[in-house]
């Protein structure tokens, strides 16, 4: 991130350390985290029956994936999950809300979007979330099929979604077809993809035009050249 680490061992077992004024590695808000301390996150509760005792053992999610952007930190689990944490401003945690975040969650709307269909719906079909990229204040999610979901600050255009100076705090499909990799950064204003016939295009802001609201061609560049 802009100022805080995550660090993701091969079992995904997973730590955070640095600034944590938002909450993004550890719920103690303000508080700089000096050492790696351990994240951990609860997988959802399907079960609608409650207690008094509530005496059901805490299943933990194994994490295969990070991302981090300025003061928040995402988190794609083997369960096929993305978790949000952090600064939520401009709705970059994908929640539906602005509210800021210092726990773990949900993000809802990647499962709701995969699970929708009258017939089939795209889990039904196997897509599933392939990779996730995190902005400065917006997160990038590369499905399976090639589609993308962003959200966040869209100042810029950086969400790819056509439009400019609105926010967008729920996961909303980007117009980009067929891409296979993602990349953006804690202090970018914009990401790149990676279609499957190796073409880069841009999104966002500083890109040769001051703007591109939409994913442009990168002119002349391609992975096979």
């Amino acid at each position: 991130g802009e100022k805080h680490t995550l660090l993701l061992r091969e079992d995904g077992v997973l730590w955070g350390c640095g600034w944590n004024q938002f909450g993004q590695i550890l719920p103690i808000k303000g508080d700089n985290v000096l050492s790696p301390s351990k994240i951990m996150i609860d997988a959802p509760d399907n079960n609608d029956e409650t207690s008094a005792t509530d005496d059901r053992p805490i299943n933990h999610e194994v994490v295969t994936q990070i991302a981090a952007g300025r003061g928040q930190s995402y988190f794609l689990t083997e369960s096929g999950h993305i978790y949000a944490s952090g600064t939520n401003f401009h709705g970059q945690l994908c929640l539906g809300h602005k509210n800021e975040m210092s726990l773990p969650s949900l993000v809802a709307g990647v499962d709701k979007y995969l699970s929708e269909g009258s017939d089939f719906s795209l889990l039904d079909e196997g897509v599933k979330v392939k990779h996730i990229a995190a902005g400065r204040s917006s997160l990038y999610v590369l499905l399976s099929d090639g589609q993308m979901l962003s959200c966040g600050k869209n100042i810029h255009g950086q969400l790819g979604l056509g439009v400019v100076d609105r926010d967008v705090d729920t996961p909303t499909v980007m117009d980009v077809a067929k891409a296979t990799r993602v990349f953006s950064s804690s202090s970018s204003f914009g990401a790149f993809f990676v279609n499957e016939d190796a073409t880069i295009y841009r999104v966002g802001f500083g890109f040769g035009a001051r703007e591109n609201w939409r994913p442009t061609p990168v002119s002349r560049w391609s992975l096979s050249t």
